[in-house]
């Protein structure tokens, strides 16, 4: 069975308010250095940027599989619409730059956020022919 792999779109913006955050709270360990600050400090930037980086999107077949801290499988045969979005809300996204995926179960729409959203609709749209698509 094929797999095609999209990884997430990274907000340049969004990983540097990320990175300043912490870094910014790493300042008082150079005016007196301590190295369990620094350790805790090195992980928080480790663990930060495999949430920001490892977010893929898997079709296989007619499933979606969204890869990033757990793993989530969704059906492409109960998928309604696709359409563009720039909310707030926690999502398996590295970016605002969004799209809203809407199923017929569960009620709750996945919002993610790929590189190549052309072809990753397109691909859709080839599984599924019957999807509603708005995009910007």
């Amino acid at each position: 069975m094929k797999k095609t792999v999209y990884r997430s779109r990274v907000s340049v913006w969004l990983a540097a308010i990320c990175y300043g955050s912490v870094l910014a709270g790493a300042i008082p360990l150079g005016f007196d250095f301590v190295l369990g600050g620094a350790i805790v400090i090195v992980a928080i930037l480790l663990f930060m940027s495999y949430l920001l980086f490892m977010i893929r999107y898997e079709i296989v077949g007619h499933k979606l599989v969204v890869k990033n801290v757990f793993t989530n499988v969704y059906d492409l045969n109960k998928l309604l619409s696709v359409s563009s979005s720039h909310t707030l809300l926690a999502s398996p996204a590295s970016s605002l730059h969004r799209l809203e995926l809407r199923f017929s179960s569960p009620k709750l729409p996945l919002v993610i956020s790929p590189r190549r959203q052309d072809e990753f609709i397109a691909q859709l749209r080839s599984i599924n022919p019957n999807i509603e698509v708005n995009v910007e």
